[in-house]
């Protein structure tokens, strides 16, 4: 089936449907803004797949007053990054800094870079879900695909 031109959040949902036929999924297609204050109350982790810093960080400041916890995800070519901001935490904001951004450079990704993030991200939901504990709580991970490395960084205040 082709699914060029779909939507990403209609073609993840129809693959979790075709696994698992009693899983309850929610595509939605709108700006995450718009359906904040609808979803985040019964949101107990959220799941960032956000491609501009901007996004980000009005998705983490979201989270922070509705007191859920963020996974975060970033790719670019070879690299990628991997953190979870919990409740209260500034994360994004210590990626990200907090001022506006020019956002027209187009994201240049590679299909195993955003395996290996999202494999991660979805490890780190589950312990999140789970209570398990993580060295990625408040802090993050640098991933090098092109030397094959791995650093974790402790987030300042941590």
């Amino acid at each position: 089936a082709a699914i060029i031109g779909q939507y990403k959040t209609e073609v993840a949902a129809e693959r979790i449907r075709s696994m698992h036929g009693q899983t309850e999924v929610l595509s939605l297609t709108t700006r995450f803004q718009e359906a904040a204050d609808d979803l985040f109350p019964a949101t107990e982790v959220v799941v960032d797949c956000l491609d501009t810093p901007n996004s980000r960080r009005e998705l983490a400041e979201l989270c922070n007053q509705n007191k859920i916890p963020l996974v975060h995800g970033a790719v670019h070519q070879w690299y990628g990054q991997v953190g979870v901001q919990l409740a209260g935490g500034t994360l994004i904001q210590t990626l990200y800094g907090t001022h506006a951004e020019d956002e027209t450079r187009i994201p240049s990704v590679l299909s195993c870079t955003v395996a290996v993030v999202a494999s991660i991200q979805a490890a780190e939901t589950c312990k999140l879900l789970l209570g398990m504990d993580s060295p990625l709580h408040n802090s993050w991970m640098n991933i090098d695909l092109r030397r094959v490395t791995v650093d974790i960084i402790e987030s300042p205040g941590g």
